[in-house]
């Protein structure tokens, strides 16, 4: 009997350039396949010839499928444009082929079906339970689609229809990295530094109105802790680099912990996974602070520990239905974990319904003043499809204005970043105008390029504590001198930053944002920000001179001041530095981040910085200070001796 062969899409881009190659394995394909083969039925009457996990050429793709019976794609913001094109030349090619789309991008209706006749089926929600049954469904004479779960099709007169979304009770899947389903595309691209997917739990019992989970009310589930384990083992023989936890609140189960021991001992056994990003539980504080001082002493964590608001402000919080920690309580966790040297960070959503310019800039201004110093990260509110963000009457309720945003990858050539993707991004709403946004755009890239990094976190830190300053007056006073005074480096970044926010607000492609004296590698915001004042270092810092000069400083002081934040911070060509010093710095600004703030000391020492990980040259700087360090810290030196020097009385 020939077997119906079928293929499945999860697209993603390679990431790095010709030194570096990096790319996801298709974990949520692999599981939907994993899970239907394993019905002997089905893996007598299908094949699954081939998984494609890059974004390839359409024409190649098509031209390399063999007599495909169905191919299923994953969609996510990123995937959906290239998937739509790929399925459309599919239908083309084969009419018969049954096209599936399923994936966090799929909207809770029918759209899709209406809007393109080349996608024959949809499955809404969690994919593998629909995905199995509609492969056995097929296998009739006379599929019936209307008795499945979760999936939208068309009668036979062409009109679609929509069954029951289902939320499965448990998590009994194989895995498809324990069932060798990506083996072979290791092997094939041995290239390619593949990054995973580690899932131990699914779920979340949150319902904030901006994430595409919250419709689904589903509780958190747990894959067995020996698959877990299993997995990790299988990762670390494989060479897998990078995890990304997909758990919405890793540290909320006591076993959590037993997870990151074991991937520590894997580290520590094989050198592998070198770096994982999780998603910590908003709640289980002593467990969670047990698991990422773990990861930091392991030197495994990417980021730290995530103390997450999305916003400070009440109206914004209600309107998204979202309850944040008490902030007292944000406080001693920021002083708990500064004290361990272990890095935090946080995340704020931009955009969201109730906030305001002002609102906005004073909840970083807070963040910054309780102690969230090093990582500060920003997210511009987007539409997705499953949130109740994204339905009509939430939009029209709370005046959302939003724009087709384009997606240009990160992280990957500049000829290679695929503009594939679109984002709904929200630019305006009741209480945020589209030119607050754009500021606010900037007022946060540079908070994040200056602060975050450390450009010129010592002087805010500073005029902080000593003048009363506060951190958003800082900033905002620093975009505008960036907008009317900055010498030619700075208006050099300043500019290409803001052209490109300019261009996502008018649906234009976005230029990439690239160091060419670097690599042809395309940044974020803040890291092009970043990398460019590095490379350019002495000219950024002659040139910022005159902006903190205008908070009146007596002069040896800001000399001190001046040298000691330019020459903290690291550079490819430097893995120590030695700054001498009339004021003690160190401890003053070591005190004031744990919340023990102690007059500065005017008392003659050397400051001895030194970067034992140090690796020269930019293509190593760019990987592990601004790519997998980016909130992590390590712009700055922190591996710090002090030598006091005595002076004639």
């Amino acid at each position: 009997m020939k077997k119906r062969n079928f293929y499945m899409v999860q697209v993603d881009i390679v990431y790095g350039d010709e030194t570096f190659k990096s790319s996801y394995l298709p974990y949520a394909a692999g599981l939907l396949a994993a899970y239907a083969l394993e019905d002997p039925t089905l893996a007598e009457n299908y094949e699954l010839k081939r998984m494609i996990f890059i974004m390839e050429d359409l024409e190649e793709v098509v031209a390399s499928m063999e007599d495909p019976y169905f191919v299923g794609f994953s969609n996510y913001v990123w995937s959906t444009p290239y998937n739509k094109r790929l399925a459309k030349k599919i239908k083309e090619r084969y009419p018969d082929c049954i096209i599936l789309f399923g994936g966090h991008n799929v909207p809770p209706n029918n759209d899709f079906l209406e809007e393109f006749p080349y996608i024959d089926l949809l499955i809404h929600g969690e994919g593998e339970i629909p995905f199995k049954a509609l492969l056995q469904e097929l296998l009739k004479e006379n599929p019936d689609f209307a008795a499945l779960p979760s999936l939208s099709y068309r009668d036979a007169a062409g009109i679609a229809h929509k069954t029951e979304t289902i939320i499965p009770e448990g998590l009994d899947y194989p895995s498809p990295y324990l069932m060798g389903y990506f083996d072979q595309i290791v092997e094939d691209y041995p290239e390619i530094r593949f990054s995973a997917i580690l899932e131990t739990s699914r779920g979340c019992p949150y319902q904030c109105a901006y994430c595409d989970w919250a419709l689904l009310k589903s509780k958190i589930r747990q894959f067995p802790l020996e698959r877990v384990f299993a997995e990790i083992t299988w990762m670390a023989d494989h060479k897998i680099e990078y995890l990304w936890g997909a758990d919405s609140n890793f540290g909320f189960f006591d076993r959590d912990e037993q997870i990151v021991d074991y991937m520590i001992d894997k580290k520590e056994r094989t050198g592998y996974p070198e770096k994982i990003r999780i998603n910590y539980a908003k709640h289980n504080e002593d467990i969670v602070f047990r698991i990422v001082k773990k990861l930091h002493q392991s030197e495994i964590s990417k980021f730290g520990a995530t103390l997450s608001f999305q916003s400070l402000n009440p109206t914004v919080l209600e309107n998204i239905g979202r309850k944040n920690m008490d902030f007292e309580h944000f406080k001693s966790l920021m002083l708990r974990y500064n004290s361990e040297n272990i890095r935090t960070y946080s995340e704020l959503i931009l955009g969201l319904p109730g906030e305001t310019y002002e609102s906005y800039c004073q909840g970083i201004g807070t963040l910054l003043a309780a102690g969230q110093h090093s990582g500060i990260d920003y997210y511009r509110c987007v539409l997705l499809p499953n949130s109740r963000m994204g339905q009509p009457e939430f939009i029209e309720k709370h005046g959302i204005k939003h724009v087709e945003g384009r997606i240009l990858q990160v992280h990957c050539h500049k000829e290679k970043a695929w503009p594939d993707g679109v984002f709904r991004t929200v630019v305006a709403t009741n209480t945020l105008s589209e030119e607050e946004w754009v500021r606010a755009n900037l007022f946060t890239v540079l908070m994040q390029g200056f602060h975050s990094y450390g450009l010129l976190r010592f002087f805010a830190v500073y005029l902080y504590n000593e003048r009363g300053v506060p951190y958003e007056d800082f900033y905002n006073a620093l975009a505008d001198y960036y907008e009317a005074e900055a010498g030619p480096v700075i208006q050099g970044f300043y500019r290409k930053i803001k052209k490109q926010i300019l261009q996502s607000l008018h649906e234009e492609q976005e230029d990439s944002l690239v160091v060419e004296e670097v690599a042809p590698i395309r940044w974020m915001l803040d890291e092009f920000v970043f990398l460019s004042c590095v490379y350019h270092l002495d000219e950024f810092y002659t040139e910022i001179e005159p902006f903190l000069r205008r908070f009146g400083l007596e002069e040896t002081l800001f000399e001190n001041l001046f040298r000691y934040q330019k020459e903290m911070v690291k550079t490819p060509t430097a893995s120590k530095k030695d700054i001498p010093l009339d004021y003690d710095f160190y401890a003053y600004f070591s005190k004031i981040y744990v919340h023990e703030y102690q007059p500065l000391e005017k008392r003659a020492n050397i400051v001895h910085a030194h970067d034992p990980g140090f690796v020269p040259g930019w293509a190593a700087f760019m990987r592990f200070i601004v790519w997998f360090g980016r909130m992590g810290g390590k712009s700055l030196f922190d591996d710090v001796q002090i030598e006091y020097v005595e002076t004639e009385a």
